[in-house]
């Protein structure tokens, strides 16, 4: 849930920046399981998260971290271009059709 920055309730309350911040880390962190080789591995446990987790958190999983699909897209790129990985790192990409179309 998205609101105000702020205490309600005597509950912090995460912010839209504070969420994108940890979206962002969290992708960061599987570009750099990637990049230490860690990419096929890394599918493998998105695909057994994901055939485990409630439907009702699929959709959160999957916006906050790359799909087993993202991630093969991404090797087969970094395959063509190595010099991606460190220009994804600092340009966090969103979705599969981000990574097909990029061209750097």
């Amino acid at each position: 849930m998205l609101v105000a920055e702020g205490v309600i309730g005597g509950l912090g309350v995460m912010t839209a920046a504070t969420l994108l911040r940890t979206i962002a880390s969290h992708l960061a962190a599987d570009l750099e399981a990637i990049r230490r080789g860690y990419g096929n591995g890394l599918k493998s446990y998105r695909r057994l998260v994901y055939a485990h987790i409630a439907p009702s958190k699929l959709q959160t999983k999957l916006h906050n971290y790359f799909s087993p699909e993202e991630i093969a897209a991404i090797q087969m790129k970094v395959q063509e271009h190595p010099d991606l990985l460190a220009h994804w790192r600092e340009h966090v990409l969103a979705n599969l059709q981000e990574i097909r179309s990029s061209r750097r």
